[in-house]
């Protein structure tokens, strides 16, 4: 007890104004002893506050990796949780999408792609109709009427057309030349339009059943958005249970980023 308090008498600590410089003086009757009380005190201190330091530190970090357990423990439930629910109301995912959002999103892209083949078809056929309906001869600039058979015949037509205008000036409309060439014409033009005729009955085909798969998808539509309204009660309850995952998620990635910090911190000097 005497030598505390005489090391009170003796020991005078300060730090001088505007600095973080600690200064510790102490007063015996030998310099080199008052030298040596005064660096042990200084290094007793630093001990002592890297030791606290430590030792809260490691409290901090114990009590934070017991919670990290409960709250892993916690994640895994959670997640736990939300397989389980989709396994027993038969959820299941593709691609990051549900089957149900994949089923629509694919049959409305049919729909769309059917609708297309059925406008081509049934633009084919009033085309073909009109053709056969004003007898003229179809063009080569139809992109429906691209078919080898027509072209050959309308490059026979024209040919023909003009040896019967160069008949008719020279030989005269009664000569057999002139005669022969116009049955070839009117043959010409049968074959054409039996032609035109199996275009447009290809294309009336081909429109029908476009028609019928627009029908066909499009029930299937019906279908699949009368289950989705079911459905979607079942997904609210889902995004519920995902939305606590990830809330645990975030607390659990929060404490691990607190106990690697305060990992850095007990390593630190004071």
């Amino acid at each position: 007890a005497n030598v505390l308090t005489n090391l009170k008498e003796a020991l005078k600590v300060r730090r001088p104004d505007r600095t973080y410089v600690v200064e510790i003086q102490i007063r015996t009757q030998d310099a080199a002893k008052s030298a040596r009380i005064a660096n042990a005190i200084a290094r007793a201190y630093l001990s002592d506050g890297k030791d606290s330091k430590s030792e809260t530190a490691q409290r901090e970090q114990t009590w934070l990796e017991t919670h990290l357990q409960n709250l892993q423990g916690r994640l895994k439930e959670a997640e736990a949780r939300v397989e389980a629910y989709k396994v027993e109301n038969r959820i299941l995912g593709v691609e990051g999408k549900l089957v149900g959002e994949q089923q629509l999103s694919e049959l409305n892209k049919g729909i769309i792609e059917a609708q297309r083949r059925a406008a081509e078809a049934k633009a084919t056929l009033d085309q073909v109709e009109a053709i056969k309906k004003s007898g003229r001869v179809p063009d080569s600039t139809g992109d429906a009427l691209k078919s080898a058979s027509i072209d050959r015949l309308r490059g026979q037509m024209a040919e023909i057309v003009r040896l019967e205008a160069n008949s008719r000036s020279t030989l005269g409309p009664r000569h057999p030349a002139a005669i022969e060439i116009r049955e070839q014409l009117v043959e010409m033009r049968r074959l054409l339009n039996e032609e035109l005729g199996r275009v447009a009955e290809g294309a009336r085909s081909a429109h029908a059943v476009a028609q019928g798969n627009v029908a066909a998808l499009e029930k299937q539509l019906d279908a699949l958005k009368r289950d989705a309204n079911t459905i979607n009660n079942t997904l609210l309850r889902l995004r519920e249970l995902e939305r606590a995952v990830d809330a645990q998620k975030a607390v659990y990635e929060k404490f691990l980023r607190d106990k690697e910090q305060i990992a850095r911190l007990s390593v630190d000097t004071p």
